[in-house]
C-alpha cells in the first residue's frame, strides 16, 4: 500500500506568502510538503504563472532543480524545498510553484508583495584604494 494520502493532494497545497524590498535577494520561505509512496522520488520545481495570470513570473527561483524523497512509511516523508522571492516591481507578483515526480505533484501558490527599496549602506572607501559596490539590478530589463 502506498500509505495514507491527505485529502486535497494533488492540488493547491499551501500558499506561501513573501514580503521584501524592491531590489532585495535575501527572502527565503520553504515550501513543505509529504511524500506518502512507499518508493523514492525525485520531485523537478517548476515555476508556472498563477491562476488568472497570462506570464510566468521570474521574480520566484527554488534554490534547488529538484528534490529527492526517500520512500515513505505510514507516516509519510516530508520533503522540503527553499524559494527565493526577488521582486523586479513594486506592488503584488504570484506564481505557482510546482514541484512533479512520475508519482504526482504538488503545488503552492506564491504570493510577493515588493515594497519600496530600502536605503543600503554607507559604503566605507578608504582614501586612495579601490572599492567595489555590490548591488543588482532588480529590474527584468536594462
Amino acid at each position: 500500500a502506498a500509505g495514507k494520502r491527505p485529502s486535497g493532494l494533488p492540488g493547491l497545497a499551501k500558499t506561501i506568502i513573501f514580503k521584501a524590498p524592491l531590489g532585495s535577494t535575501d527572502c527565503c520561505r520553504p515550501f513543505r510538503f509529504h511524500h506518502f509512496t512507499a518508493k523514492p522520488a525525485t520531485f523537478t520545481a517548476m515555476v508556472e504563472a498563477a491562476p488568472g495570470q497570462k506570464a510566468v513570473s521570474g521574480d520566484f527561483v527554488p534554490e534547488a532543480k529538484e528534490v529527492k524523497a526517500e520512500a515513505a512509511g505510514p507516516d509519510g516523508v516530508e520533503v522540503c524545498i527553499n524559494v527565493r522571492f526577488q521582486p523586479s516591481a513594486l506592488g503584488e507578483i504570484r506564481a505557482l510553484l510546482v514541484m512533479k515526480s512520475d508519482i504526482g505533484e504538488h503545488k503552492a501558490l506564491l504570493v510577493g508583495y515588493a515594497q519600496p527599496p530600502q536605503p543600503q549602506g554607507p559604503v566605507d572607501i578608504a582614501k586612495g584604494k579601490p572599492t567595489n559596490v555590490d548591488f543588482q539590478n532588480p529590474f527584468m530589463e536594462p
